[in-house]
């Protein structure tokens, strides 16, 4: 078995020649994807150098946010050193790797198996009844998860990595993959029940506005119940990014923007839905389960389902101008920005008489008039259909 580069001779590549780094580990990448059951000890050189190479990189990321947080108190994903720059094949790996217990390939498989033996231990149910989701989304399988990961000797470096993420402050708290993991899990939630509830509704005769407010109903409290654990678990981070989403929010009333806040987003992990009892964070107390009050799931025009894993929810819309109003008022709370319209205009028509005085011919040289060629008549195109 050939030998791969040491940590030192891999931090070195990085630094000194990025395009060969970043191409070994793009090859390690592809050969592991194509071989997926091959062992180490049949690991080509290149491949290995590959992998001490995509090592290497993510400590020296990871060294870099905790010097973030002990400096800064926070973590700016937009801030790399120089020297780990141009390495665009090993920054997506970094980021793809786990860094929290829930998105480990290990806690997956030791759920699935607990997942399989609910399943034998309830033959009669499936993991879209109402028992069944409340197992798979309720807080005993996540305990149990839990521990049966923490107790294999194997995973104890990870166990310490994945402890020391969850108190990391991120300045976009967008970026905060705990935070994510709370989202993604309550809009998968929020879409089984919903559908649940509308497979239960199925023969009723009940109204739209009866259906509708039972969906609102099942959609608060799931929120809630989501806003209130993660406020719990993890009160440094609420605390921080309340700070943050109210400068966000301050920011906004001074341009006149709208308040972005969909209502049942997991935009601000502090804020409270208003039908929904405050708690603090520190409390020992829980929201009620949606399963055992109310009605089971329901489904409404739900964006979560088939985003599962989806980066794309880890990002949430920006603010957007609040049409006429908002531009007005921006324009009152900013009465300079008339300055420089009226210089720019001013520019532009200095530009034109100018551009018309040289292109326009000799001065006394009449211009010839040249008839226009006849339109074309054009058939308007038909709708499309439907």
């Amino acid at each position: 078995m050939a030998n791969s580069l040491s940590y030192q001779e891999a931090e070195r590549l990085i630094r000194e020649n990025p395009r060969q780094a970043d191409a070994l580990a793009f090859e390690s990448q592809e050969y592991f994807k194509t071989h997926p059951d091959v062992t180490s000890t049949d690991l080509p050189k290149s491949v290995l150098d590959g992998k001490a190479i995509s090592e290497a990189y993510s400590y020296l990321r990871e060294r870099h946010e905790d010097l973030q947080m002990n400096q800064e108190g926070s973590i700016d994903q937009t801030k790399i050193p120089p020297e780990l720059g141009g390495l665009p094949v090993l920054a997506a790996a970094f980021f793809e790797r786990p860094k929290i217990m829930e998105d480990d390939g290990d806690y997956h498989r030791i759920q699935e198996k607990l997942k399989k033996d609910w399943l034998k231990e309830n033959n009669a149910k499936d993991f879209m009844s109402k028992e069944g989701l409340d197992y798979l989304y309720g807080s005993d399988l996540r305990q149990q998860t839990r521990d049966a990961f923490r107790k294999d000797p194997r995973n104890a470096k990870k166990v310490e990595k994945y402890d020391k993420e969850k108190k990391k402050i991120y300045k976009k708290y967008q970026d905060d993959p705990v935070r994510y993991r709370y989202q993604n899990d309550m809009m998968y939630e929020t879409s089984d029940r919903l559908a649940l509830l509308e497979k239960t509704n199925k023969g009723t005769k009940l109204s739209k506005e009866e259906i509708s407010a039972q969906q609102d109903e099942i959609t608060r409290q799931i929120h809630g119940n989501y806003l209130k654990r993660f406020a719990r678990e993890n009160p440094e981070k609420v605390k921080t990014y309340h700070e943050i989403i109210k400068a966000e929010r301050v920011k906004r009333e001074v341009l006149g923007q709208k308040e972005t806040n969909p209502k049942f987003s997991f935009y601000s992990p502090y804020t409270q839905p208003s039908s929904v009892t405050a708690e603090s964070p520190t409390s020992g107390q829980t929201h009620p389960i949606t399963s055992s009050s109310s009605q089971p799931g329901t489904k409404i025009k739900n964006p979560s389902r088939g985003l599962r894993g989806s980066p794309k929810l880890n990002s949430l819309p920006g603010p957007k101008m609040a049409g006429k109003k908002g531009l007005t008022s921006f324009l009152a709370a900013n009465p300079w920005v008339w300055i420089i319209l009226g210089i720019i205009v001013l520019i532009i028509i200095v530009f034109i008489i100018v551009v018309s005085g040289t292109s326009g011919g000799a001065p006394g040289v009449p211009t010839v008039e040249t008839t226009p060629a006849p339109t074309s008549v054009v058939s308007p195109i038909p709708p499309l259909a439907p």
